[in-house]
Formats: structure tokens, sequence, C-alpha cells
């Protein structure tokens, strides 16, 4: 029975792959630019908390680059009390990149 309980729970864990079952994305906007440096970050707005701010990030790289894969995260302590995560990629078709996120709205809520 023991075993049966951890596989459902394994089972609905990984349905949650897509951030959607643990944010209310109707709350979350993204705002700024694309991303590719901390002047043009993208910015994560209506968070409700740090783990679904981060799991924004991952929403908003699966809607413009799908497939990717996760190669490097970084914090980054901006100026003026500005918060930042980084994030490096790879896409199916080797592409890598890196996104630039201001977290400052969200961060140790």
């Amino acid at each position: 029975m023991k075993l049966f309980i951890i596989f459902i729970f394994v089972f609905l864990l990984s349905g949650c792959a897509s951030t959607r079952c643990i944010m209310d994305p109707g709350k979350i906007t993204y705002s700024g630019g694309d991303g590719s440096s901390i002047e043009n970050a993208v910015i994560i707005k209506g968070a409700q908390s740090t783990f679904s701010g981060i799991a924004s990030e991952s929403d908003w790289i699966e809607k413009n680059h799908p497939g990717w894969e996760r190669e490097q995260q970084a914090f980054i302590k901006g100026e003026k009390g500005k918060y930042y995560d980084r994030i490096k990629y790879k896409t199916p078709d080797g592409k890598t990149g890196t996104i630039y996120y201001d977290i400052t709205d969200f961060f140790g809520k």
C-alpha cells in the first residue's frame, strides 16, 4: 500500500511539470524586455511566492523556447534594491541562450 501511495504521489508531481498547476497564471504578468540582458530583463509581477515566481520563469521560457533545458541558474543582486535571476538554457536543436528576469516583485515572499 505504501508503494502505491508513493507511486500516486510521484505521478501527481510529474503531472505538475507544467507550472500551471502550482500557480494562477492569470495573476502573473510579464513585462520589460526580451530578457537578453539585465537592462532588458523580463519583469515578473503578481507571483504570490518565490516558488510560484520561479515557476513562472520556466513557464515564460517554455512559451518562448519550447523544449528548453536548464543549463545553469544564478541569482544576481542588482543596484537600487533590484534582484535578478539569470537562466542559461539549451533548446532541442542545440542552440543555447541566456534569459534575465527581474524578480524584485516576488523575491523573498
